[in-house]
């Protein structure tokens, strides 16, 4: 899966009133600080998030001088408050994805793994946002190598948009266990038609359908290969793919249902179905869906 591109807006404001960094600072600001590959970074000019959108959150830092004049641009999705939220993922889930970039390289960005790193929000209201950040990031076409930023720390205005928070039907999120490995929901959606509940959740390798026919509201939903027919199916990008409802599958999917998100957990044992999939493997689940 591609590296997600996006388009953001440069904001030139005022420096926020934050106590300062811990990382030494070079000319420029002391709001908005890091470390590029164990390098002390700082933006050059002042920085400031724009709120466009209800729960979207802009961020652009900019540096143009030395050796490590890199550029870090952060969209933020569906972010309702402070809190802890991923990054690596896409405009469906709650967190957001970095743009780093050094000319004259394409950058570098975060893999869309729903786990390349995390922003903390600390302060968040109508006319700040302050926290601390660490992500890793995976070339662009044409760029070679990686990059790991550590302690991000930022506090800064918001100067532009002003459109607040996310509302609670907007953003949802997804971790479970995939035999001994940890998986991470980097796209999830829900799509319910005629009573029939379709949930998909991707990072860059796998995806998770879960399936459940008759779907009444909130409740226990026991899988079954008879009617009505519910089910969890494992693919991954090798082709290989497993299947609850093969013979010495089992599981159960608990659901709590609003008119706001959809949300729960899953349990189940998966059964080898194709591409070389083998053995019975086990799968568990927790989400929170949007239904904005």
């Amino acid at each position: 899966m591609r590296p997600l591109r996006v388009l953001l807006v440069l904001a030139l404001a005022a420096c926020g009133g934050g106590d300062g960094p811990t990382n030494p600072i070079q000319n420029g600001v002391e709001n908005f600080t890091a470390r590029i590959d164990g390098v002390d970074w700082n933006a050059e000019f002042a920085v400031a998030a724009v709120n466009p959108q209800p729960g979207l959150y802009s961020i652009a830092g900019l540096r143009t001088t030395g050796s490590n004049n890199y550029t870090m641009v952060f969209s933020l999705w569906n972010i309702p408050g402070p809190g802890t939220y991923p990054l690596g993922v896409n405009l469906q889930m709650f967190g957001g994805t970095v743009v780093l970039s050094q000319p004259p390289s394409n950058g570098w960005s975060t893999p869309l793994n729903g786990n390349a790193g995390e922003i903390v929000i600390s302060t968040l209201s109508a006319t700040q946002i302050a926290g601390t950040f660490e992500f890793t990031t995976d070339p662009q076409i044409g760029t070679t190598g990686t990059r790991t930023i550590t302690d991000g720390e930022f506090d800064i205005p918001i100067n532009a948009g002003g459109a607040g928070a996310a509302p609670a039907n907007k953003g949802s999120s997804f971790s479970g266990m995939l035999g001994t490995s940890a998986i991470y929901g980097a796209q999830a959606t829900q799509l319910v038609v005629s009573g029939n509940l379709t949930m998909i959740f991707q990072d860059d390798t796998r995806t998770i359908t879960v399936g459940i026919a008759n779907m009444t509201g909130t409740g226990v939903y026991a899988l079954s290969s008879s009617a009505p027919v519910r089910s969890i199916q494992v693919g991954d990008v090798s082709g290989a793919a497993w299947n609850s409802n093969l013979t010495g599958g089992s599981g159960s999917v608990n659901l709590t249902v609003t008119a706001d998100r959809i949300s729960g957990t899953f349990t189940a044992t998966v059964i080898g179905a194709a591409g070389g999939a083998t053995g019975p493997m086990d799968i568990t689940g927790t989400f929170s869906l949007g239904r904005g």
